[in-house]
């Protein structure tokens, strides 16, 4: 009988937190549970993304009609499109994993800087016989969980780089470089925010930026070195007026 009460009370026990892990914010689960439940969230009901999963999805993306057969013969004979990566990693399977990119920015002289959520800040270079150099900026910081970025358009040596993406991995801070990566100075904010959604120079002034993250609005008029919060609670975007910045 005591047996049988005790298990029944685990039981019990059980179904409560489950039923308080359930109903528990977001916002307030921390750490490792916070990305538990999150991928929970995604994968439902399969908990995780199985390799039935991501095979039925690829599957489904094979099988989709392409652009000529939807548009009656009104869209370009030869797609101008190419897939030029991340191609991603095979881990023990034939399914390719890849990663999510937060930001992009592209200059006319054919250079593209890329942010991934979990992989740090890359540029590609398209050489002109073609060849396609990849090269990593962030990997001297002390994470590699990728919010937003921008590059100063009068010295694109200058960067900013805020670290933690909204989903699933926190960051280290905001961050600035002056010799395109080779090294870095970590920036304050107060209070310093785990998560970057968007950086934005002023009107090409890149002493005059705004940051958007999970902590507040943040604006800077001395090209990072001082910070100041607006606005309180979680901003995830910010624009401007080219003629009304404030």
């Amino acid at each position: 009988m005591k047996k049988t009460l005790t298990l029944f009370l685990i039981s019990i026990a059980s179904m409560a937190m489950a039923q308080e892990s359930a109903l528990t914010p977001p916002s307030i689960i921390k750490g490792p549970w916070k990305e538990k439940m999150l991928r929970q969230r995604w994968y439902y009901p399969y908990g995780n993304a199985t390799p039935e999963y991501l095979q039925r999805a690829a599957d489904e993306i094979k099988n989709m009609p392409d652009e000529q057969s939807l548009s009656n013969g009104k869209v370009a004979t030869v797609n101008a499109w190419e897939n030029i990566g991340p191609f991603g990693i095979i881990p023990g399977s034939t399914i390719v994993y890849s990663g999510r990119v937060t930001d992009v920015e592209y200059t006319k002289q054919g250079t593209m800087r890329i942010l991934s959520a979990t992989g740090g800040l890359w540029q590609i270079d398209s050489l002109s016989n073609g060849t396609i150099v990849n090269q990593s900026l962030s990997d001297h910081l002390d994470c590699n969980a990728g919010g937003a970025f921008a590059t100063d358009p009068n010295n694109s040596d200058v960067i900013f780089l805020g670290t933690g993406e909204g989903a699933l991995s926190g960051g280290c801070g905001l961050w600035k470089t002056i010799d395109k990566g080779v090294s870095w100075t970590k920036l304050t904010l107060t209070p310093q925010p785990s998560t970057f959604y968007e950086l934005i120079i002023i009107n090409g002034n890149p002493l005059k930026l705004y940051a958007a993250a999970n902590t507040g609005l943040y604006q800077s008029d001395d090209g990072g070195v001082t910070w100041t919060r607006t606005k309180q609670g979680e901003i995830t975007d910010v624009v401007c007026k080219s003629d009304q910045p404030e």
